[in-house]
């Protein structure tokens, strides 16, 4: 499961940068966070999980924290080096020494009941300006937010033929490209 998320979201990421006939709405890049709230991308799962937002209802203190706030659930993950495999298909001297035995902060998902598009639309927007890049079809696909370090993207589902959204996903880029490096 959490291969297939990660895998996702390489694929997301790299849709992004190589979209060239998309319905882009803004060249400009957006003003977005280097991380999520109060965790910034990269922070170590140990220094992350004090400040992640809601009650944490689960960690496996290597990959994930799973938090909630009544409703929102908040799902960070975290790429970590599994170092024994590492060994194996790389050779012991291709192991950096000080590789922690714990991830670091590479996306957070939001997921929450259905509500309106145009509603968490007009909300981005405020927050971080126009959307960079919509790729939607019969009120479902994506409307993304693209920075230098970071990109934000709403999912948007055809529910009842309306274009609703009940998840959004935070991605490191530069942490992305360590995901998709190290599958190689």
């Amino acid at each position: 499961m959490k291969k297939l998320l990660v895998i996702t979201l390489i694929s997301f990421v790299s849709l992004v940068y190589a979209q060239n006939n998309t319905n882009n709405t803004n060249t400009k890049k957006a003003d977005l966070p280097n991380g999520f709230e109060k965790v910034t991308w990269g922070t170590l799962l140990s220094k992350a999980k004090p400040n992640v937002k809601g009650k944490v209802s689960f960690s496996d203190d290597k990959t994930l924290i799973v938090s909630k706030i009544d409703e929102i659930t908040y799902y960070y993950g975290f790429f970590h080096i599994d170092l024994e495999k590492m060994k194996q298909v790389k050779g012991a001297d291709k192991v950096p020494k000080d590789a922690p035995d714990e991830g670091k902060l590479f996306y957070v998902g939001i997921e929450f009941p259905y509500v309106d598009k145009d509603m968490i639309l007009k909300k981005i927007t405020k927050k971080f300006g126009k959307p960079t890049t919509e790729n939607l079809a019969d009120n479902q696909g994506s409307i993304a937010w693209d920075s230098d370090k970071t990109i934000l993207v709403l999912w948007v589902d055809n529910f009842e033929n309306k274009p609703y959204s009940r998840r959004i996903t935070y991605v490191s880029k530069d942490i992305a490209k360590e995901v998709n490096a190290y599958y190689d």
